[in-house]
């Protein structure tokens, strides 16, 4: 039987693994986007009218900003958190000395695990963004339901700077 720490540990060993895999999934998902908004452009130049003029736009910014999934995540992160703040800067998390050593590393695989549902959240936005405008029920709420998604991702991938700011905010300091 394994204890916590080996639990831990093997979280932690999957976490590239799941971060490529995720890359994988999203570069895949860049291209379908950009062909299928090549396609509507050729639907939209037949003006059969069943095309909105916006929707290949948004397919196609959808598919360039997935394709460039690491530089939309860190322009997102230095808009939200300022300049120094990217995705190659939030690799590792060390905690504090005073933090006894499992409860660190407990509190790293936490944070690694919200980062990478981060990632998936702010592409999750991308994917919500080819629904603005396409005159079905699923794009009622897209604008807010992406927009959400962008910046909920981005505030999770950097969710040490989040907790730090709401944390002192409240008057409570820094506590990550």
């Amino acid at each position: 039987m394994q204890d916590g720490t080996g639990i831990i540990e093997n979280i932690i060993s999957m976490m590239p693994s799941a971060m490529a895999l995720l890359n994988v999934v999203i570069s895949v998902m860049a291209v379908f986007f950009f062909i299928y908004g090549m396609v509507k452009f050729a639907g939209l130049a037949k003006r059969d009218g069943t095309i909105r003029p916006g929707t290949p736009w948004l397919l196609l910014l959808a598919g360039v900003m997935l394709w460039n999934f690491t530089s939309a995540a860190d322009s997102a992160l230095e808009t939200i958190f300022g300049s120094g703040t990217s995705t190659d800067t939030l690799l590792s998390y060390t905690a504090g000395d005073s933090i006894p050593e499992e409860t660190s590393r407990m509190l790293g695989m936490l944070i690694m695990c919200i980062r990478l549902y981060g990632y998936y959240a702010f592409a999750r936005g991308w994917f919500k963004v080819t629904k603005i405008g396409a005159g079905t029920a699923a794009s009622e709420g897209a604008f807010g339901s992406a927009s959400m998604h962008i910046l909920g991702g981005a505030l999770a991938i950097n969710i040490v700077a989040t907790v730090n700011g709401v944390t002192s905010a409240l008057g409570f300091g820094d506590v990550l």
